[in-house]
């Protein structure tokens, strides 16, 4: 789905059974705990979020 979504976007795709979908679940970061968190760690988590929420990915990657 990240490699098609611009061309569904753009109308190039169009989806055959819209109701139909494979869901993998949900995208999870996972780290043990957050005391003493490396700060790349948390770089890398902060990162991951603002694009997901700046890109808009999860309602993009949305069946229907």
């Amino acid at each position: 789905m990240p490699h098609a979504v611009a061309h569904l976007e753009s109308g190039a795709l169009v989806r055959v059974l819209p109701k139909w979908h494979a869901d993998a679940g949900p995208i999870s970061l996972y780290f043990g705990g957050q005391k003493l968190l490396p700060a790349k760690t948390r770089a890398f988590v902060d990162f991951v979020v603002a694009h997901f929420r700046r890109e808009r990915l999860a309602e993009r990657f949305r069946a229907g």
